[in-house]
């Protein structure tokens, strides 16, 4: 059965990862900053707007949503769960790789399959000690994110990251070039992307939102 409350609010929370990501669909921001292409102050405000109240919020919500449904899963699952649950993953990463590698690089899909298998060691742990790691997992990435920060302003002050080289290449594939050098770029732009540094940084600051729905729940079964 549908719970519509949820419903609408994954999808508000699939509204806001497309504004995040609407101007990666027609730019290559994956390589070029995007405030290169703002024309005037309008589109300076926008892009900070996007970046600071849309970019920060809906996706701790779409994961919140996600650790959600693994949970209720686990209630309604029985005997059976792991082996649902399991399937449902495997469905998502397929789904995932032919967005990734036939429709569009930015997948999160993929990314969500995988870290999803790492709820298995915590279903049956108590709520003490998902909230332990939860806390654990965002003081980490507190910590690592802003000392990273200070080093790279330390060592080179502004950093330019951009690579317009790369932008034109990709800009050229995506234009003219053939069906398979659209499939190579795309795959490109997400090995690009998904990086092990990217994987770790995804586990530190999207993981801990699926335990939030766990430990009411472990909370509640308790009292």
């Amino acid at each position: 059965m549908r719970i519509s409350i949820i419903d609408a609010v994954r999808g508000l929370a699939l509204f806001g990862i497309l504004l995040v990501n609407v101007l990666d669909f027609s730019l290559p921001t994956l390589y070029v900053d995007a405030t290169v292409f703002a024309k005037d102050g309008v589109d300076r405000f926008l892009l900070a707007f996007v970046d600071i109240f849309v970019q920060a919020s809906f996706y701790p919500l779409f994961s919140l949503l996600f650790g959600w449904g693994a949970w209720i899963m686990l209630d309604k699952g029985g005997e059976r769960f792991q082996v649902i649950f399991l399937r449902r993953l495997l469905a998502l990463l397929l789904f995932g790789m032919i967005h990734a590698f036939f429709i569009w690089h930015g997948d999160i899909l993929i990314g969500y399959a995988i870290v999803g298998l790492f709820l298995f060691p915590f279903f049956q742990a108590s709520a003490k000690t998902l909230r332990n790691w939860a806390l654990s997992l965002w003081s980490s990435w507190a910590f690592g994110s802003t000392v990273l920060m200070w080093l790279m302003w330390k060592m080179s002050g502004d950093v330019d990251f951009s690579e317009p080289e790369l932008a034109k290449q990709a800009i050229a594939n995506y234009q003219q070039g053939t069906w398979e050098q659209i499939f190579t770029q795309r795959a490109y732009d997400w090995l690009y992307v998904n990086s092990l540094t990217q994987a770790f940084i995804f586990i530190l600051t999207i993981f801990p939102f699926f335990f939030i729905w766990g430990i009411y729940r472990k909370r509640k079964m308790v009292s």
